[in-house]
């Protein structure tokens, strides 16, 4: 079977790991990538960050934001919130509804990536995730994600300043 063929033969949404990752390698892959924080009164913010399994391809074992690769058959970016919200955030109670800050079009490990990066506000300390002072993150971040903290914190610094 050629190339287009065992693509046609592919339904719409996740890919196999093996063709995801070649695709991904040849063109620019988009993302959505969330920046959960807990924000005091006084504007000092702490970040939710997922660690990573230590056998997973890309940075294993690393702390990392929440993110997706946006899918075809994602119905709207709002659906492809909640499908990343319900999958690496369950049971965590969110504040407002996720404020889009910024894009941020850069080489990744895989390849290309356009992300749409998302302030989510919590409402309260999570039980079963870690929160990470904005100005100490840990060491085995994957360093890519220190730039879309960034631009939730200065967000969140504007936002501040003018109230």
């Amino acid at each position: 079977m050629d190339l287009v063929e065992r693509l046609k033969s592919l339904e719409p949404g996740f890919l196999p790991e093996e063709i995801f990752g070649e695709i991904a390698r040849l063109v620019v892959t988009p993302t959505i990538v969330l920046v959960p924080v807990l924000t005091d009164i006084s504007g000092k913010a702490k970040v939710l960050l997922t660690k990573r399994d230590s056998s997973a391809k890309y940075y294993p074992g690393m702390y990392n934001l929440p993110g997706t690769v946006l899918l075809s058959t994602d119905k709207s970016l709002d659906f492809a919130i909640d499908r990343l919200i319900n999958k690496e955030l369950s049971g965590l109670e969110i504040g407002n509804a996720p404020i889009f800050v910024a894009n941020i079009f850069e080489r990744i490990d895989r390849g290309m990536e356009l992300s749409l990066i998302y302030k989510l506000d919590l409402k309260n300390e999570p039980i079963n995730y870690e929160l990470f002072d904005t100005t100490d993150l840990p060491e085995n971040i994957v360093k890519t994600d220190m730039a879309r903290i960034e631009n939730v914190v200065e967000s969140i610094s504007m936002v501040h300043r003018l109230n």
